[in-house]
């Protein structure tokens, strides 16, 4: 699936690595090694194979009525999620998954539900018990339609599942390791993802919506890559004291965007982005394109960084030492060099940290 393919091209790019399209080799009467843990609902339509498009040993489903997680991790019927985060180390996403009509959902607003099924009333009391008065007390709640609400509870159902997974100390802890969290709604008509939660915004959004807003992530992420090998391949390669001025110069221009440099890093920005999403992307798509243009208005989340990795270097002292032995540091120079500092307190840090869909 597109959409979970481009959050491990994310972390691979945040954790400096290259994605391989390798799999490891698992002997599955041995061993499993799921990449998903996925807590989604009993409903026959939601097969998670067909969905995310995996062999078998991929996935550690766990599935309940309405996909619901129970809000003490220590009780028993947490250790589905559990167990494997526990035991597994090949664990990289975990996936909250409810779906369009759920049956579980549609049992919160159906006060006959106790009579006919009792358990199944109990189970969705005691772990859904907080979506109905949510939802109804959301604006325009009331002159939706019974689809229109339907559609509102299942996603903030999820929302509010993900609000107590995220309290699992174990959740937390394998956070920090780099597992994700996600929060999706599937169409069980069409058979595909149709929303997304994000965090950032705290709303859903759409598969499309989702796809654009994470390959822009990428690309910011790339774009710190890139900018950093060209300042390292320009104080390499200086070999006078202009050359460095040069730098200190292009520097201060770089505090809005990088449309200065631009012509300079294309290439080499191109080459690198593609270089992790070639199997998902042939360069031409209209969002990719649509992505590339927009690069150049981009503004630096490291760019003190940046400027400490040119004022750190052999070039850059020889130049200060030249100066002093001139007669003095070049008030100039001061004013570059402080216009980069203070240009960095009002850039917004984007990719520093990046809010999962």
């Amino acid at each position: 699936m597109r959409l979970l393919k481009l959050f491990q091209i994310l972390n691979n790019i945040e954790q400096n690595r290259y994605s391989t399209s390798q799999p490891q080799e698992v002997n599955l009467a041995e061993e499993q090694r799921p990449e998903i843990l996925l807590i989604t609902c009993v409903d026959s339509r939601v097969v998670p194979e067909l969905i995310f498009n995996a062999g078998p040993g991929k996935i550690f489903p766990v599935r309940n009525i309405a996909n619901l997680v129970p809000a003490d991790p220590a009780k028993s019927a947490a250790s589905g999620i559990e167990y494997p985060l526990a035991t597994m180390d090949s664990i990289q996403h975990v996936i909250i998954l409810g779906h369009s009509n759920c049956g579980g959902m549609k049992g919160l607003t159906n006060p006959g539900i106790k009579d006919k099924v009792p358990s199944t009333a109990s189970w969705l009391k005691k772990h859904a018990a907080g979506v109905i008065p949510r939802v109804s007390a959301m604006p325009g709640y009331s002159d939706l339609s019974e689809r229109e609400k339907l559609d509102l509870i299942i996603q903030t159902n999820v929302e509010m599942q993900m609000e107590k997974l995220l309290e699992y100390p174990l959740i937390k802890a394998k956070q920090k390791e780099g597992v994700t969290v996600h929060g999706w709604v599937m169409d069980v008509g069409d058979q595909v993802i149709s929303q997304a939660y994000d965090m950032e915004s705290k709303q859903f959004l759409s598969r499309d919506d989702a796809e654009e807003k994470i390959l822009n992530q990428i690309a910011r992420q790339a774009l710190e890559r890139v900018t950093l090998e060209y300042i390292r391949t320009a104080v390499g390669s200086a070999d006078a004291g202009e050359d460095i001025k040069s730098l200190m110069e292009k520097l201060k221009q770089l505090k809005i965007n990088v449309e200065p440099i631009w012509k300079e890093i294309e290439s080499s920005f191109k080459r690198y982005l593609m270089s992790h999403l070639h199997e998902l992307y042939n360069g031409n798509e209209p969002v990719l394109l649509k992505l590339i243009e927009s690069v150049p208005q981009m503004k630096l989340a490291n760019l003190q960084a940046m400027q400490q990795e040119v004022t750190n270097s052999v070039p850059y002292q020889n130049y200060c030492a030249g100066l002093v032995r001139q007669g003095g540091f070049l008030s100039e120079h001061r004013a570059a060099y402080a216009s980069v500092s203070m240009a960095t307190d009002v850039v917004t840090a984007n990719t520093g940290s990046v809010a999962r869909l």
